[in-house]
């Protein structure tokens, strides 16, 4: 990513650069655009700049003021108002730049929330079997789990924990592959029950958006879907519930 943007700024000679996608990508990019003081607008680029502090960086992120812990509050607030409420968390998270920062933000939520943290562990993220990476945490016996990934991790969690016959009271997090329609189609109901989080920006006023979140607020309570707001988006937990196509 570094030699991309290199060549980008010294022989394409660009003024404006808008990417790279994603927060894996993002961060080894961010020197390159620092040294050249170029300005960048990242596509879901999760905390990147909060190190950096570099003033000519934009993301599109809808996190508000409260960066990474944002992207997982609505996820231990929900397990807080649960009666009786979960006592102990464990998180699981690849060992790569999204994930991590996911995580960071997570255990802050968690310690905040009162939670003991019973496991707290990363995997490679070339991991292709996870049958052993949710065993170990089944066996901290955890409340609810908290997990960070991307696609390919999302389906090998997914799968391995209802392999095992792992239960906890409440299990989801920042599992990037449910957002993708044609990977919850592949699960199809394993991923009932999962509580995950999505963002959507009302104010986009697109056609058919009005008609869309008409149609959704009508169900949300029959749903049970739970809205917070950050800033002046929208963060959504939900459980990602899998119905067939007609």
């Amino acid at each position: 990513m570094p030699a991309i943007y290199t060549k980008l700024i010294t022989i394409d000679k660009v003024d404006l650069l808008v990417g790279p996608y994603a927060t894996n990508m993002v961060a080894p990019a961010m020197p390159v655009l620092m040294q050249n003081n170029k300005m960048t607008i990242s596509i879901l680029g999760l905390g990147v700049n909060r190190q950096f502090n570099y003033p000519r960086y934009f993301s599109t992120v809808p996190l508000g003021p409260e960066g990474p812990p944002a992207f997982s509050k609505g996820f231990f607030e929900l397990a807080k108002a649960q009666n009786p409420a979960p006592q102990t968390v464990a998180i699981v998270a690849a060992d790569a730049e999204f994930a991590q920062t996911a995580a960071g933000g997570a255990r802050q939520n968690a310690k905040a929330a009162g939670f003991t943290i019973v496991y707290d562990g990363k995997y490679p993220p070339n991991t292709t079997d996870f049958a052993p990476v949710m065993r170990a945490v089944q066996a901290a016996n955890p409340d609810i789990v908290f997990a960070a990934a991307y696609p390919p991790d999302t389906i090998g969690i997914v799968r391995a924990s209802n392999e095992i016959g792992f239960t906890p009271k409440m299990f989801g997090g920042t599992l990037i592959g449910l957002m993708a329609a044609p990977i919850k189609m592949q699960l199809g109901p394993l991923v009932n029950g999962i509580v995950m989080n999505e963002s959507f920006m009302p104010a986009l006023d697109f056609p058919g958006t009005a008609e869309l979140m008409k149609k959704y607020q009508a169900i949300a309570p029959e749903r049970k879907s739970i809205r917070s707001a950050t800033g002046s988006c929208h963060s959504r937990m939900r459980s990602a519930s899998w119905s067939p196509r007609p």
